[in-house]
């Protein structure tokens, strides 16, 4: 069994863990969560693209300790599960607040894979 095979040795769990994010990332949750409980007002993560990259790349290397190439429903049930955990996160006007996260989890996780294979990573 290769190294990489072994690093993701693990079975696709019943209900996706969303890691902890880096510290900076955390804070401007919790200050969008007020927010959020307060006013029903969801964070535009759209006018925050550093903040938007750096989710997206702890739910990459979270998602590649069970898959390189996970399903569809995998990708959607992440995304739910982020919203869950973040309901501030909740696009406005998207198939049930979390399609765009769907989405660029896909774009991230292409970009991922090819970082894994430039460090030797056999897939």
């Amino acid at each position: 069994m290769s190294l990489s095979s072994k690093l993701r040795s693990e079975t696709w769990p019943t209900n996706f863990p969303i890691p902890t994010f880096p510290y900076e990332v955390e804070l401007e949750l919790q200050k969008a969560h007020e927010d959020f409980l307060n006013d029903g007002t969801s964070l535009n993560i759209d006018s925050k693209p550093k903040l938007k990259s750096e989710i997206l790349k702890s739910l990459a290397a979270e998602i590649v300790k069970y898959k390189v190439y996970p399903k569809s429903e995998e990708y959607e049930e992440v995304a739910k599960m982020l919203i869950t955990k973040h309901p501030c996160l909740q696009e406005k006007g998207s198939v049930g607040g979390f399609y765009g996260w769907k989405i660029s989890l896909q774009w991230k996780m292409g970009n991922y894979r090819r970082t894994l294979r430039a460090a030797g990573c056999s897939e």
